[in-house]
This record gives C-alpha cells, structure tokens and sequence, in this order.
C-alpha cells in the first residue's frame, strides 16, 4: 500500500518533514517553535516501535500458554460464524410468509445464533428493541467491554454518514 501511495515502504513510523511543515503551516501560529512540537512527539516513534516488539513477543507466547484461548481468540478476529451457524438458523418452513420488515427477519436469524456464538455483536445505536438485535443475556458495550456484547453507535441513521 504505501508504494501505491508514494511512499517508501522500508520506513516505519515515519513522518517526513514535509508532513511536519503542513503541520505547522496549518496548525500553528508562526510565533510557535515547531521544533518544540517535533522534540514533544518524536520519541512517540521509539516508543511506538519498542510496544509493538514487545506485543508480538507476548503474542507469540500466546498460543503455547493457552491454546483454548487463542483458538477462540483466533476464530473471533477471523471474522467469521463459528462452523456450523446455518444449522441454528430456523427452517425455512418456520420463517414467517408473509411480507415484513428487513429488521424483522435479521431479529430472527440474530435470536438463532445468540446461544451459541459468544462473540456476537449486534449494532442498532438507540433502536435496539425496534430492530430486533437485543437478547437475552446481552451486555452493553458502554458498561462492559467484552466479547458478548451488543455494540451501540452514535449514529442512528445511515443517511448521516
């Protein structure tokens, strides 16, 4: 990506000078010493780099230290249902015929694969209730911060966007 972009992919965490210029031609009046907000933020790049050494090196303990962790951990950031998710979907002949809402049947096939797939997360910003994602058991991301929970927006319309 960055050699689509111009840049020179062998640079990590870089911030060229011209970037910094832009900075301090936009967002800094000319009585300000830029050289006072590089020295502030470039150490950040070190520190940057030496946290992400760090993480790789307790991520790459963390299959060896627990397996049954990092197997879960691993099926979540795939993105993907866990096997088998179509088979706790309702039949077709218990789905409902007749014409409705969108946010109706998505509520059916959520309620369906709540039981089993803990990593769930359903959004509707402040529509919950009328767009069928709650269920039974949920947990707020606003309150707590874990994998089973049902994520909130700031933005009820997709039209704001």
């Amino acid at each position: 990506m960055k050699k689509t972009f111009g840049f020179d992919p062998t640079k990590k965490f870089h911030i060229s000078e011209e970037v910094y210029g832009t900075l301090d031609k936009f967002f800094f009046n000319t009585s300000l010493d830029l050289n006072l907000f590089l020295d502030y933020f470039r150490p950040v790049v070190q520190r940057g780099q030496d946290d992400e050494v760090a993480w790789n090196k307790l991520y790459a303990a963390y299959p060896t230290a627990y397996p049954a962790e990092h197997a879960e951990l691993q099926q979540r950031l795939s993105g993907n249902l866990p096997e088998g998710w179509k088979q706790d979907l309702p039949p077709k002949s218990a789905l409902p015929t007749a014409p409705q809402a969108t946010h109706k049947s998505s509520g059916i096939a959520v309620q369906a694969l709540i039981p089993k797939c803990e990593a769930f997360m359903a959004g509707s910003a402040d529509l919950m209730e009328s767009t069928l994602v709650d269920f039974k058991g949920q947990v707020e991301f606003q309150s707590v911060c874990n994998f089973f929970v049902n994520a909130f927006t700031a933005i009820t319309d997709a039209k704001l966007c």
